[in-house]
């Protein structure tokens, strides 16, 4: 300060009053530290809380099991398949082979996966395109699964399809429906109405694009049965069977028609065979369980797939 400055009483008063410190209020330092505090506690919080959780993340991930690999029976390229392993054949065919069940092989373009492999059950998913299976396992261990029906093994070879296949954008796709033929023994195909057909050997049947099946046919022409299942004309059909296999399919439409229709199936069944003498042509018209299930086995003299295994 310049002491050569003329000093004024007021200024002089001034000078005193800015040089002074002037204490904070009461209580001033106390709500700061309030609201400090506050902000601050949140924070701290969020903090602690995102630790614990990364802790006990870290510490069951840790102390978490891990999940087994269950391998099958079934063998691809020397190596083991795994449960729930999705098998692709992308340009040529897989084979696989199982010691006991048989051997599968899965046509190019097809996708097929495991679904369970255990003594006394074996079950697949055909996905999309085709296989050829030949089994040598027990009657009914063998199971493919489609996405409209199921195909259950009686010892034998066959040939499963999935048909109508649309792709759009190589994305989406519908599967509308199958095809088995029967090469040895017989196959029991279930749709998925639960409805069940037997095809023996020589034989086929079509699960059709609304998700029912068709009639079982012998032989390689289906138009006759195809044509039935999508126009439910009776004539045609009983006009194009003419020969004693053919039994198969009369057999199989007798509970798909009622009154005159069934009337006149039974009467072409009973051009190529007589009714045991146990069963009456009421009870066969009635479709008596017991009285149907007494003539399927002698007809089966006439289905050569399942006279083969005596079933």
């Amino acid at each position: 300060m310049n002491d050569n400055l003329p000093k004024t009483p007021t200024s002089k008063r001034l000078l005193e009053e800015a040089a002074q410190i002037i204490p904070a209020p009461s209580g001033l330092w106390e709500r700061v530290e309030r609201k400090r505090s506050k902000k601050a506690f949140p924070k701290r919080v969020f903090g602690l809380a995102l630790v614990t959780s990364a802790a006990v993340l870290g510490l069951t991930l840790l102390l978490r099991p891990k999940t087994k690999t269950l391998l099958s029976d079934w063998r691809l390229d020397n190596r083991t398949v795994a449960i729930g392993e999705t098998l692709e054949a992308a340009r040529s065919a897989l084979t696989l082979a199982a010691p006991g069940v048989g051997t599968l092989q899965l046509a190019a373009g097809s996708r097929a996966r495991i679904l369970e492999s255990r003594p006394g059950r074996q079950r697949l998913a055909l996905e999309s395109g085709s296989l050829r299976a030949k089994v040598t396992a027990p009657p009914r261990l063998f199971v493919v699964e489609t996405p409209s029906a199921t195909a259950t093994d009686m010892g034998c070879e066959y040939s499963l399809t999935i048909v109508n296949e649309e792709h759009w954008l190589g994305v989406f796709r519908r599967r509308s429906g199958s095809i088995l033929t029967v090469t040895s023994g017989y196959v029991e195909m279930v749709d998925k109405k639960r409805q069940a057909v037997l095809v023996p050997a020589g034989a086929s049947v079509q699960v059709m694009p609304d998700g029912h099946q068709g009639l079982p046919w012998y032989g390689g022409n289906p138009k006759p049965v195809t044509d039935y299942d999508t126009t439910g004309k009776l004539a045609p059909l009983l006009a194009a069977l003419k020969e004693p296999t053919d039994t198969l399919t009369l057999f199989h439409l007798l509970p798909r028609v009622t009154g005159a229709e069934r009337i006149a199936v039974l009467d072409k069944l009973l051009t190529f065979t007589t009714l045991p003498g146990s069963v009456t042509r009421e009870q066969v018209l009635a479709l008596d369980s017991k009285a149907l299930a007494t003539w399927r086995e002698e007809l089966k003299l006439l289905w050569g797939g399942a006279a083969q295994l005596g079933i």
